[in-house]
Formats: C-alpha cells, structure tokens, sequence
C-alpha cells in the first residue's frame, strides 16, 4: 500500500476516532437513540410498520458506528504499518554507511 494511502487513512482513523469522542456527539447519539426506542416502545401492536420504521433506524444507527469503528480501526492498522515500514528504513539505515556501502561487522 502506497505511503499516501497509508497516511491517509490514519487521519480517516483519527477524525473518526474524535467524533466518537467527542461529547457533543455523544450526547446526540444518546439521544436519538432513546427517542427511537421511546417510540418503539409506545408504538401500537397493530403499528407494524412504525415499529419496523423504528427498528429500522436503530439499525441504521448500530451499521453507522460500526463504519466509523472500522474506520478507526483501519486507521489503528495504518499506524502500525508506517511504524514498520519507518523501523525497517531506520533499520536498513543502520547497515548502509554514508558512503552507501554496506557495513561489514
């Protein structure tokens, strides 16, 4: 994967990352989800439709913070990668000397 990609995708992660910590957000979500669930609860038994309405977004919501999980995640895999790919070349640097010839022990 391209050096771009990866870094890329470690900002993806981390702006992910601060929306799910970001109080205000959570206060939202807390909120809408209860709201839908007071609905699901007082909805009538013969209102099929409104529950599955309901039920539906509460869906939509759990398949929204697992997107911006995997997100984070991704981003977490990114992270580990740049490390690597920075210790192998720091690594490789250790062995060439500045004459750019390799280094016999």
């Amino acid at each position: 994967m391209s050096e771009d990609r990866l870094f890329e995708e470690l900002v993806q992660g981390q702006h992910a990352r601060e929306l799910l910590d970001n109080p205000v957000f959570q206060e939202i979500w807390t909120n809408l989800e209860q709201q839908i669930v007071k609905e699901l609860k007082r909805s009538s038994p013969r209102d099929a439709d409104g529950r599955e309405k309901a039920i539906l977004m509460l869906q939509l919501l759990e398949k929204l913070k697992s997107m911006i999980q995997q997100s984070i995640d991704t981003g977490k895999m990114a992270s580990l990668e740049i490390t690597r790919k920075q210790t192998l070349l720091d690594q490789a640097k250790q062995w060439i000397g500045r004459d750019g010839l390799i280094r016999s022990n």
